[in-house]
């Protein structure tokens, strides 16, 4: 926890200390005073008339209304001097969503609009301050500008009104030069859409390759991002809509909405919260849904032109949103399940503080930190959940696998225990008691290695060997020293370290023995097991000089060889769960010895065993 604590402590200093050495300074201020009108009817002549209704903007200390209108005096008395006759100057100040410039133009007075919602449109900079062009000729009595704004994209103080001006031919060097303010505009832009491309490239991959709807939340969550903080700087919105500044600040303001949209959804499938955090995810789903209908209600708003209907939906986006935040991360620090919750804890932490500082502060680049910020600590959230989802699957293969073969396993046993009661009950009823004995002792002792070894599925080399002895000296004993049998280990092999799956050679031993061996009539009866090193494998050969397949299958004591041997299919099916690297190969082969006469001389079987 006190680490934790430490993590989100440091983003918030790195964050304030980012953002808190900054601040705009404007050169060539013009004073200026406001007159309030509540309704749009008064014209220019009744505000010439009535000079003395303007007051200083000190004196206004309520925040603005979209319903009010504003006409603004600039008052030029103290700098009327300093502007060169013949010289065109821009007047810049704040983008009022409805404006009209108020100028003298002869003998008349003339007026523009120059609001962003009035019609005009976009400049082709790349950057570009809002305002108009005058000249020291324009101005009324040789002294004043005029302008009538409203303000309705935001409910702000009028102390943050500010007018400026500098000459045209200055403006356009600034706007079209390589200076620092302009490097410091869009070089950031630049970046943070190269990050956001490359972001969205990747996780969309990952999600068509995964099918893990977290990597689409992101991928949407992380491109919607893009066009919020870009769009405007990059021209993005004025290419989508024919630089129509009004269905571009539509899109914008619902932007904001959708994007938390994009975040809940992320958290949601991220943190698998419907499992892990139940109350969490009930909290969001209905977030979501309030979401959505916040979206409705903001497009609406704003296309009816009910600018106060869209900043109360705002503002109470605004306070849901950072309300959750706060108790979403304070819910996670207490409960969290895993690692997992810290990404979103930290990465959640760090956007909260770029949004309030670009909500107070109104600095572009401070959300682009935040954000940035966000990003990468949710990009590293997702490559750890990808190995943790990667490490579990190979955990899961693996107790799959190891599962399987004890179940494979157990099936053999009690084929390999039925056929050695067979035996003694055959002893027994040929009165065979001293050969019973033996066989029983043998036996026993086989069963106990098998049943010590019976917890893992593999064992030793060496104990698979000893394990194979006895059952060969059984089945030896059974049938009254019919045949002989020797076990040849290559020298590479170190039977000590080496594991094998356990009773993996016994089926096909038994096969050689009962099917090949039994049924031959004439001559010795020889049965040979050898254990051969290879890179990837150990190949054990299991030759027999029987009467091979074809008269094992044609013998009158084998009706059921049509039938395949129960202990040999579950040891294919065990031989090919080890092999993972080549699961299509072939792990058995069976070879069918001939003299140059076409007489069989047996059987050879091939047993391929994947090692590590």
């Amino acid at each position: 926890m006190f680490k934790d604590k430490r993590i989100i402590v440091f983003c918030w200093l790195f964050c304030f200390t980012v953002f808190g050495g900054f601040a705009q300074k404007s050169n060539n201020s013009i004073p200026f005073s406001i007159y309030l009108s509540e309704h749009d009817s008064i014209s220019f002549q009744d505000i010439i008339r009535t000079k003395k209704l303007f007051k200083d903007p000190k004196t206004f200390k309520k925040k603005t209304n979209p319903s009010q209108t504003f006409w603004i005096q600039l008052d030029f008395k103290n700098m009327a001097h300093q502007l060169e006759k013949d010289t065109t100057y821009n007047l810049k100040f704040k983008d009022f969503e409805y404006a009209t410039f108020y100028y003298q133009n002869n003998a008349t007075i003339g007026q523009r609009k120059i609001g962003r919602f009035d019609g005009i449109k976009n400049s082709e900079l790349m950057i570009y301050s809002h305002g108009t062009y005058f000249n020291k000729h324009n101005l009324i009595d040789n002294r004043y500008l005029y302008l009538k704004v409203k303000r309705v994209k935001a409910f702000e103080p009028i102390s943050l009104w500010k007018f400026t001006y500098q000459s045209q031919n200055e403006e356009n060097e600034i706007n079209r030069g390589l200076t620092w303010t302009n490097v410091k505009k869009l070089v950031p832009s630049f970046l943070f859409a190269g990050v956001c491309i490359i972001m969205c490239l990747f996780t969309f991959f990952f999600y068509v390759y995964f099918r893990q709807k977290e990597y689409l939340f992101y991928t949407l969550y992380v491109l919607s991002f893009f066009l919020y903080l870009c769009g405007y700087n990059l021209k993005i919105y004025d290419f989508l809509f024919n630089k129509n500044l009004f269905y571009s600040f539509w899109f914008y303001q619902n932007l904001q909405i959708v994007i938390n949209i994009f975040y809940l959804s992320f958290i949601l499938h991220y943190l698998k919260t419907a499992i892990d955090y139940p109350k969490l995810h009930f909290t969001i789903k209905i977030l979501v849904l309030i979401l959505i209908t916040l979206v409705v209600l903001n497009a609406t708003f704003i296309l009816l032109n009910l600018f106060s209907g869209h900043l109360y939906v705002m503002s109470f986006h605004r306070f849901m949103m950072v309300l959750f935040g706060v108790c979403g991360m304070i819910y996670l620090l207490k409960n969290k399940k895993d690692k997992l919750a810290l990404f979103i804890i930290i990465g959640s932490f760090c956007y909260m503080v770029g949004g309030l500082a670009h909500i107070f502060y109104n600095q572009y680049y401070i959300m682009l930190t935040g954000v940035s910020l966000e990003f990468i600590i949710f990009a590293f959230g997702l490559t750890y959940k990808m190995q943790q989802t990667q490490k579990e699957k190979l955990q899961f293969q693996e107790d799959s696998y190891i599962n399987k073969t004890k179940a494979l396993k157990a099936q053999i046993n009690p084929h390999f225990i039925f056929n050695s009661l067979s035996s003694i009950q055959h002893l027994i009823a040929t009165n065979h008691k001293e050969a019973a004995l033996k066989y029983l002792t043998k036996f026993s002792r086989l069963m106990r290695n098998i049943m010590e070894n019976s917890i893992e599925a593999t064992s030793l080399l060496s104990d698979e060997i000893k394990i194979l002895k006895d059952y060969l000296e059984l089945e030896s004993l059974r049938f009254d020293n019919a045949f002989n049998f020797s076990i040849e280990i290559d020298e590479a092999i170190d039977s000590d370290a080496v594991e094998v799956p356990m009773l993996i050679i016994q089926p096909f031993v038994e096969n050689a023995i009962l099917h090949g061996l039994l049924n031959k009539k004439e001559g010795a009866k020889t049965l040979i097991i050898t254990f051969k090193m290879f890179e990837s494998y150990i190949s054990c050969e299991i030759d027999d000089n029987g009467v091979g397949r074809n008269a094992a299958a044609n013998a009158a004591n084998r009706i059921k060889k049509n039938v395949k041997s129960r202990g040999m299919e579950v040891t294919e099916n065990r031989l090919r769960l080890l092999n993972t690297k080549n699961p299509q190969e072939k792990n058995i082969e069976i070879i069918d010895k001939y003299d140059d006469q076409g007489q069989s001389l047996g059987t050879k079987v091939i047993i391929k065993i994947p090692i590590n």
